[in-house]
């Protein structure tokens, strides 16, 4: 590719290549030999994908010198053109003040109207003017001078990112039967992405045949991401679409979801003895959180349903024992978790007994639906499965997708990255999957190139071997602000912000106490756009701004799990991060040095700028992204207003039903807000929201209820 290219330079570019010893040779090359095989030695330096449209595609390249030059390469690269060289701190100075000013592409278009000149290669090292040329050989960049930054990022994140030409023969392959990935990397690297991309054929025009397929199934544990990547598909229009089916694992075997209902209401019904507590507290969310019930129902579910060959041991503790080191917990002594295990599932076998005896006869657990739905899976031998996020899903639901049979499938997973106690484990994924091909990305996609730099200190201190490299743009360094107390933080932000506000921010808050702290001293602040949650509860959520406060005080973890963390938190912001650290619960100062630890890349300086807490404030509101994108705005929303539910259910304060309902109802997602208003047996509410929503079947749901007979009545 190298020998047969033809390769352009703006005169501009050459100029300060000489002016800075640059040996064009070496650059190119090097540049070349990235773009031709996805990678290239680490030594070489990295390009960066900028922009794509349907013939050209825009790269930065940073040398191993420090130095970054820029290219325009076109769709069958037999072109090439450099439009750009500087060092590299101020080539990074200019680009992120032409991306601040909205000048991003007025930047493309300024540079390749000037000069051209047509570089050849002779006598074997140096790079000759050959020709000048008063006009660009290839067609222009289109400029479109009413886009934002916003609008170019948005195209970036979604259809209009750029694959490797790995990455694109994974896709191509996998609508061949037979041909089956597992994609594994750490969060942010585009594994929802390439799944996401997996759902659009390559070339539309290919017809389909026996054993082409031309259906996709899209699984996931998370509601909140099926919902993202379900509106992102929604709102794509593109000829190489192919049905996509999108499906919780929960929903897709049915009766599932039901039965874990069922298991959290007797969970919530049978006492736990006091000598239990400590050892629940060790190992499960605090009970009393919302997250307890799940977290627990999905221990009992997989222990309950976790392949037990390999013991011929009699006695039941040691057996327990056994299966909670299959499911991941390694940690000694199991003894005290075995005996909470054991003692539970005897009662809820006893209850449940009790009530199918009664008037609950057709009442069963998950186990019991598992067991019946692997005689019967789901037919998916025309469908290409992409299981997203798979290290959530336990080991009879991953043999219940093998089972399925799927003509062909892409896992994504992060064998590092498990929520709800450590109950997944990769051998279980490939024991399923077992004639999978491995693919690892460590590549971030994300549009901030600082938060990743971020990022990776937080990596590098997991002592974890996966080596991240920066993200495609350059935005908004993150800040680190100190305050006095959490009162202190909410009063700035009252101050700062009012119900005008355009900007759309997470507050990640470490514990229940103290987000419910925060929401009492701040009672309006979803009427400002301003939503808290737990750091818990962020998985799989994207913000493209967050506030992360005192992410020390999440409680009693080893300092691993802690920069794992961390880790995860940061790298939900898309766009700006401030974390604050409160003086009432002073940070350990090594987790603190670490938001300041100088990242040594390129003269990058420290991975955040310390900044006064006002100061800090206003900085994200000026720089903040205030075209919020319709899809996580509706998350957004879906996720605090279930929030506020779950509080109400556990406290009765009238306040979080009435924010919850007028937060929904605000974007008008009525038959979401009914179903569950509907959960927490709000049936008055529930009703009248499903006549909003004009929904019939959750409609019949509310008249079967014997409470709200007369008023369904009415309604149907």
């Amino acid at each position: 590719m190298v020998k047969t290219a033809r390769f352009f330079s703006v005169e501009t570019a050459v100029e300060r290549a000489n002016q800075l010893g640059i040996n064009l040779k070496n650059l190119w090359e090097d540049f070349w030999r990235h773009i031709d095989t996805g990678e290239g030695p680490v030594k070489d330096g990295k390009v960066e994908f900028l922009y794509s449209e349907d013939m050209y595609t825009y790269y930065a390249y940073r040398h191993q010198s420090g130095n970054r030059a820029q290219f325009i390469v076109d769709k069958e690269r037999s072109t090439s053109i450099l439009y750009f060289v500087d060092e590299h701190d101020k080539s990074y100075k200019k680009a992120n003040n032409a991306f601040r000013k909205g000048r991003h592409l007025r930047f493309f278009e300024e540079k390749l109207r000037e000069k051209l000149v047509e570089l050849k290669l002779e006598n074997g090292d140096n790079f000759k003017i050959f020709a000048s040329h008063s006009s660009i050989p290839i067609r222009m960049f289109r400029f479109d001078p009413s886009q934002s930054i916003d609008e170019l990022l948005e195209n970036l994140r979604e259809i209009k990112y750029e694959l490797s030409p790995t990455q694109k023969a994974i896709i191509r392959d996998s609508f061949s039967k037979g041909s089956n990935y597992i994609i594994e990397g750490p969060a942010g690297t585009g594994k929802s992405l390439l799944l996401f991309r997996a759902m659009f054929r390559e070339d539309p025009t290919i017809t389909s045949s026996e054993d082409s397929i031309s259906n996709a199934m899209y699984v996931s544990c998370s509601k909140n991401l099926l919902k993202q990547w379900e509106s992102h598909y929604n709102r794509t229009k593109c000829e190489s679409k192919i049905p996509t089916e999108f499906t919780t694992i929960q929903d897709l075997v049915p009766g599932l979801a039901k039965s874990f209902h069922n298991l959290g209401s007797l969970i919530k019904e049978i006492p736990i003895s006091r000598e239990f507590e400590p050892i629940l507290k060790s190992h499960l969310p605090e009970r009393g959180s919302h997250e307890f019930i799940e977290a627990f129902s999905r221990l009992l579910y997989s222990v309950k349903t976790v392949n037990i060959e390999g013991t011929t041991d009699n006695d039941d503790r040691n057996k327990t024992i056994y299966l909670l080191k299959k499911c991941g917990f390694t940690d000694a002594p199991l003894e005290g978790l075995a005996d909470v295990v054991d003692n539970t599932l005897r009662k809820l076998s006893k209850k449940a007994e009790d009530l199918k005896t009664h008037d609950h006869k057709d009442l069963l657990l998950p186990w019991e639906v598992m067991a019946g739905a692997l005689q019967t899976p789901r037919d998916l031998s025309k469908y290409l499965l992409l299981v997203d996020e798979a290290q959530d899903l336990t080991e009879i639901e991953l043999k219940y997708l093998a089972s399925c049979n799927p003509a062909s499938y892409i896992i994504a997973c992060d064998y590092n990255q498990q929520v709800l106690g450590r109950l997944s484990r990769k051998e279980f994924i490939t024991r399923y999957f077992d004639n999978a091909k491995d693919y690892s990305l460590k590549e971030v996609y994300r549009n901030t190139r600082d938060i990743f730099l971020l990022a990776k200190v937080f990596r590098i201190a997991t002592k974890d071997s996966d080596p991240l490299t920066e993200p495609v743009l350059p935005y908004q360094k993150p800040i680190v602000s100190r305050s006095t107390n959490l009162d202190s933080l909410v009063f700035n932000l009252k101050n700062s912000i009012d119900n005008s506000n355009k900007v759309m921010i997470a507050v990640l808050l470490p514990n229940q106490k103290m987000k419910l702290e925060f929401q009492d001293r701040f009672d309006d602040c979803d009427d400002r756009q301003i939503y808290p949650f737990l750091i818990s509860e962020i998985k799989g959520l994207e913000f493209s701004n967050v506030i992360l406060v005192n992410p020390h005080e999440m409680g009693n973890i080893e300092v691993k799990t802690l920069h794992e963390k961390l880790y995860t938190s940061i790298t939900r912001a898309k766009y700006m991060l401030l974390t604050i650290f409160t003086e009432e619960a002073p940070a350990d100062e090594e987790i603190f040095s670490l938001f300041l630890t100088d990242t040594r890349l390129d003269g990058h300086g420290k991975a955040s700028v310390e900044m006064d807490l006002v100061d800090a404030i206003n900085e994200l509101i000026e720089y903040g992204r205030t075209s919020i994108d319709y899809g996580e705005l509706l998350n957004t929303a879906t996720e605090r207003a279930k929030n506020l539910l779950k509080q109400y259910k556990e406290s009765s304060k009238e306040s979080d039903l009435e924010k919850a309902i007028t937060l929904m109802c605000k974007y008008e997602m009525y038959s979401d807000l009914s179903t569950y208003l509907f959960e927490i047996e709000e049936f008055f509410y529930a009703a009248e929201i499903a006549q909003k929503a004009n929904d019939e079947d959750l409609i019949r749901k509310v008249s079967e209820k014997e409470k709200l007979i007369g008023l369904a009545l009415e309604i149907v």
